[in-house]
C-alpha cells in the first residue's frame, strides 16, 4: 500500500470532510510544456524539443494510508498493544501486537517498537517515519491530473480544505479550520480575503527551506500533481491492498 504525507491542517480538514484533494509538486521546470501521460509518466517538453518524463506518484484506484505527525503515547506489555497519538488531534489508534495475555517471550515485536519510538517521551515523530500499522486515515485515489500551482480555482481551494468564514454575512475570509472546526486556524485579522491567498499562505508555510521555495514555492508556480480521493475505512484499504 502506498503512503501519502499530510500536514496537520490537512489531516484536520480530511477528518472534518472538507478536504478531497491534495497537490504534490513535480520536479519538471515550471517553464516546461506538458505533453501527455504515457506509461504512468508525465511527459514534458523542456525546450529545443527535449522531452523529460516524471513518474506519477499515484495512479487511479490506488489505496493510500495517510502519514501524520505522531507519537506513541503509551504501551502495555500485558495487553501487547501501543497507543498512537496524533499532533493534529482527533481519535487515537491502537496497534495490537502478537502475544496478548501470553508469555512475555512472544512480545519481541512490541519490545522493539517501544525501544525504537521512545514511548511516553512526548516527542513528536515526522510523518515520514510513520509505519502503516499506526495509520488511522485511508484513501482511494479517484482522479489524477496536473496543473500549474497558481492555476488553482476558488472551488479547488475549497477541495483542498480552505474554508470560508464570516461574522456578519458580508465580509468573508478564508483559511483552514481549527481542530474543533468552529473557527479559522488563524486570528481573524490575519485571515486572507480570498481562497487563493489562503492557499498561497499554507502552501509556502509548508516549505521551510528558502532554496526549496525558489523551485516549489507559490511564486515559482511549479507543476503539481493533483490527486483527488475519497476516504475509506481501514478494512476497505486492507482488502484492496
Amino acid at each position: 500500500m502506498k503512503a501519502i504525507s499530510f500536514k496537520d491542517w490537512e489531516s484536520i480538514a480530511l477528518r472534518q470532510g472538507s478536504k478531497v484533494s491534495i497537490r504534490k509538486p513535480l520536479l519538471a521546470p515550471a517553464s516546461a510544456i506538458f505533453l501527455n501521460i504515457e506509461n504512468d509518466f508525465f511527459r514534458f517538453n523542456t525546450g529545443r524539443n527535449q522531452v523529460c518524463a516524471e513518474k506519477m506518484a499515484y495512479q487511479l484506484g490506488d489505496t493510500l494510508y495517510v502519514k501524520e505527525t505522531w507519537r506513541v503515547g503509551a504501551a502495555h506489555r500485558f495487553e501487547a498493544d501501543a497507543r498512537i497519538e496524533f499532533k493534529s488531534g482527533g481519535p487515537n489508534t491502537i496497534i495490537q501486537f502478537p502475544g496478548r495475555k501470553s508469555q512475555s517471550c512472544w512480545r519481541d515485536d512490541l519490545d522493539a517498537f517501544i525501544q525504537k519510538w521512545e514511548v511516553g517521551s512526548g516527542h513528536w515523530n515526522s510523518p515520514v517515519l510513520m509505519p502503516m500499522e499506526a495509520a488511522r486515515l485511508f484513501l482511494r485515489v479517484t482522479g489524477i491530473r496536473i496543473q500549474h500551482l497558481q492555476d488553482i480555482t476558488d472551488e479547488e481551494c475549497a477541495d483542498e480544505g480552505i474554508c470560508a468564514w464570516t461574522k456578519d454575512g458580508k465580509l468573508y475570509k478564508y483559511f483552514p479550520a481549527d481542530r474543533e472546526g468552529d473557527y479559522p486556524a488563524c486570528p481573524w485579522n490575519e485571515c486572507p480575503r480570498t481562497p487563493k491567498e489562503a492557499m498561497q499562505r499554507v502552501w509556502d508555510e509548508s516549505i521551510r527551506s528558502k532554496e526549496s521555495r525558489k523551485f516549489f514555492g507559490w511564486d515559482a508556480n511549479p507543476w503539481v500533481e493533483v490527486v483527488k480521493f475519497e476516504q475509506i475505512s481501514k478494512e476497505e484499504a486492507l482488502k484492496d491492498a
